[in-house]
């Protein structure tokens, strides 16, 4: 696996002020994570005024026309459905939406982008959205998680929770494997592998 950098910042820790929240509140769980190693983080919107959310802009992305990605793991709360998002913004902004379970993806531009989910143990996934720059000034890219909506569209009226776990940004067209972050961007040399002359 090549090289990779995680551009967010407290992958982990999402009570921690570099995630913005607005109608929801963050609680640290007893559900392990999908590592095994370290506990999730339990996403709550309690208020049937406004939609929860949380988020966080990173800066670092390339001004350019290919994907960037974000990547987060995900395991079903109280909610019924939750949306992931990913924006690229600071020229015409590309925004990438995807709503689970029913796994309805919105965009608001961008072309030859999409998702994936990989299907984890114990109810865990990791979802993945990939959005297409567009070389119009584009160098930071945001990560939404709103914890409770519809199928495939928002209701303000909507209570409800998610667990998620690990958060990340890239400048790559694809998710690589996860990378911790705290109070700065982390980066995974690439893998080498030799063998022995025979």
């Amino acid at each position: 696996e090549g090289e990779g950098t995680n551009l967010t910042l407290h992958s982990d820790d999402f009570a921690n002020a570099a995630w913005s929240k607005s109608g929801a509140t963050v609680t640290s769980t007893t559900i392990e994570g999908p590592d095994s190693l370290n506990l999730a983080s339990t996403i709550d919107d309690q208020d049937p005024a406004n939609t929860g959310l949380i988020l966080q802009s990173s800066t670092g992305i390339t001004d350019d026309s290919k994907n960037k990605t974000a990547s987060i793991y995900c395991k079903k709360g109280t909610s019924a459905n939750f949306q992931i998002e990913l924006r690229l913004f600071g020229g015409t902004s590309v925004t990438k939406s995807l709503y689970i379970e029913s796994s309805t993806m919105s965009s608001s531009g961008g072309v030859n982008d999409g998702f994936k989910i990989e299907k984890l143990y114990n109810g865990w996934h990791r979802i993945s959205l990939m959005a297409a720059n567009n070389s119009s000034g584009n160098t930071t890219a945001r990560i939404l998680v709103r914890p409770a909506t519809l199928a495939s569209s928002l209701d303000p009226s909507l209570t409800g929770s998610v667990n998620i776990y690990r958060a990340q940004v890239e400048d790559l067209q694809f998710a690589t494997s996860s990378i911790k972050t705290t109070s700065a961007p982390a980066t995974r040399v690439a893998d080498s592998i030799t063998a022995p002359t025979l």
